[in-house]
C-alpha cells in the first residue's frame, strides 16, 4: 500500500487530495460524513465506528468515516448516493426514521489521518494502519497481534450504569472516543483501553 498527493477535479474544482492505492492497485480516498439531529438524541445505540457528540442549542451530531473508490469520489452524483447510503445505514444502526438525519458536512480526499480510528475493520486492513501506524493484517510478519479495541467487550462510558464518572471523548482530543473494557472476567474491566494492543488476553473475543 502508498499513499499520496494528487490534483483532482472534485464536483468541479481542481483539488489536492490524498490517495490511498492497494498493493493490487485500485485507489481509494477518505470520506468523511457529519451528520445532525436536531434535538438531543438516545445515544446507547452508537457504535464504536461513530462519533456522536453533543452541539450548542441541543443539537446532536455523529461522524463516520469510510474508503471510497477514486471512481466514486470523483464523480458527484455517485458520491451523493453514498452519502445518502451512510446516512440511510446510520438512521438503521440508531433506530431513527429514514430521512431524520440532516447531512451537516462531508469531505474527501483528506490526508490526516484524525477519523481513521473510526473506520471499519476492513477499511483498517486495507490502510495497514490502526492509530500510529500499527500493522492490521494477520498475514503481515509485522503483525504485533490483536487490540483491545477488536474485541467484543470494547465498549464506552454508556456502557456502564450512569451516572458514571467515565470519560465519553479523550480531553487531549476531543475527536477521539474513549474505549473501556466491559468484560467482568479481565482484569481491565472498567479501565481505559484506548491506546492498548494485546498480544496475549484470555478474554479477548473478535467482533
Amino acid at each position: 500500500m502508498k499513499t499520496y498527493n494528487k490534483v483532482m477535479e472534485l464536483s468541479g474544482v481542481d483539488s489536492i487530495v490524498t490517495v490511498i492505492q492497494s498493493d493490487d492497485g485500485k485507489e481509494y480516498m477518505r470520506l468523511t460524513v457529519t451528520a445532525e439531529w436536531p434535538s438531543p438524541q438516545d445515544l446507547s445505540k452508537a457504535t464504536r465506528n461513530m462519533l456522536v457528540k453533543k452541539q450548542s442549542g441541543g443539537r446532536t451530531s455523529v461522524t463516520v468515516q469510510k474508503l471510497t473508490s477514486v471512481d466514486v469520489a470523483t464523480n458527484g452524483e455517485l458520491v451523493g448516493e453514498e452519502v445518502k447510503k451512510i446516512l440511510s445505514s446510520l438512521e438503521d444502526t440508531l433506530g431513527l426514521d429514514q430521512g431524520s438525519l440532516l447531512c451537516a458536512t462531508w469531505r474527501i480526499g483528506m490526508e490526516k489521518t484524525t477519523y481513521d480510528f473510526l473506520m471499519t475493520k476492513e477499511d483498517l486492513k486495507l490502510l495497514h494502519a490502526f492509530k500510529s501506524g500499527r500493522i492490521m493484517d494477520p498475514s503481515d510478519p509485522h503483525y504485533a497481534g490483536p487490540i483491545c479495541c477488536d474485541c467484543q467487550y470494547c465498549g464506552d462510558k454508556y456502557s456502564f450504569p450512569m451516572p458514571n464518572g467515565l470519560l465519553e471523548v479523550s480531553p487531549e482530543n476531543p475527536l477521539l472516543k474513549v474505549f473501556y473494557c466491559c468484560c467482568g472476567d479481565c482484569v481491565l474491566y472498567g479501565e481505559d483501553i484506548t491506546p492498548l494492543g494485546l498480544t496475549e488476553c484470555e478474554c479477548f473475543e473478535e467482533l
